[in-house]
């Protein structure tokens, strides 16, 4: 097996605000394709907010509630019903078609020509999935786990999902449904974010694991805060 990024030339390497633009555009018209030609990968991806996937874990989250009593084990349950409440209201994108989508856009796995155009190369994780999922999905790895440069200042995930989402509805207009899920989808990454939840030092996880109870109770808050922060547009 040959993967051609290691012959790529041009290969990105941080993400500014015109490039999250073109990486929009670029997704909008990748999703065009799969869904005017009913193009499909029977295959999973990394990012199905209804299965497993690599920005959010809500199961890990589930998994310490045991270790919880008193009014920490209330709020726990609390956010476990908002959860589940979330997800029922972002059910039907769960009954919507999937098709084929390249799966894993990062830094990594794009390249700029020498006229400014974005391609993108690496398709061994394409597989099949909700288009919309896609979208969210793959602008929040592009706004929150890449390179930016210096200069950038503050907001940089503000400014990088404006510019994708900006790009992508140039070439596919946003419905009314869209409009009113995404808040709830940004809010379950975000408050289930799986660093803060399971990978970083300080996470949820492990602060329960080593029984720093004080820590886990204001991760716990951060969680709630996290989930109930709905003002949020695609535009």
């Amino acid at each position: 097996m040959v993967t051609v990024e290691q012959f790529a030339e041009n290969e990105i390497k941080a993400v500014t605000p015109d490039i999250a633009e073109k990486t929009g555009e670029l997704l909008a018209k990748m999703h065009d394709i799969s869904e005017k030609n009913d193009l499909h990968v029977h295959n999973g991806v990394l990012f199905d907010p209804f299965s497993a996937n690599e920005l959010f874990d809500f199961e890990a989250f589930q998994s310490v509630g045991s270790a919880f009593d008193g009014d920490e084990k209330l709020l726990f349950d609390k956010i476990v019903q908002k959860y589940n409440a979330y997800m029922e209201i972002l059910s039907p994108l769960k009954e919507q078609p999937g098709y084929a989508v390249q799966g894993d856009i990062s830094d990594c796995n794009l390249y700029q020509t020498c006229s400014g155009e974005i391609g993108i190369f690496d398709f061994n994780r394409c597989g099949e999935n909700h288009l919309f999922c896609d979208l969210v999905m793959q602008a929040v790895f592009e706004a929150r786990l890449m390179e930016y440069p210096d200069d950038l200042g503050d907001d940089i995930e503000e400014k990088i999902l404006a510019s994708f989402f900006k790009g992508y509805g140039s070439v596919r207009n946003f419905s009314e449904e869209q409009q009113y899920w995404y808040p709830y989808l940004y809010a379950v990454i975000d408050a289930f974010w799986s660093a803060d939840i399971k990978w970083n030092e300080d996470s949820l996880m492990n602060t329960v694991k080593n029984g720093d109870m004080e820590m886990a109770r204001k991760w716990l808050e951060t969680v709630w805060q996290r989930l109930i922060s709905l003002e949020r547009t695609i535009v």
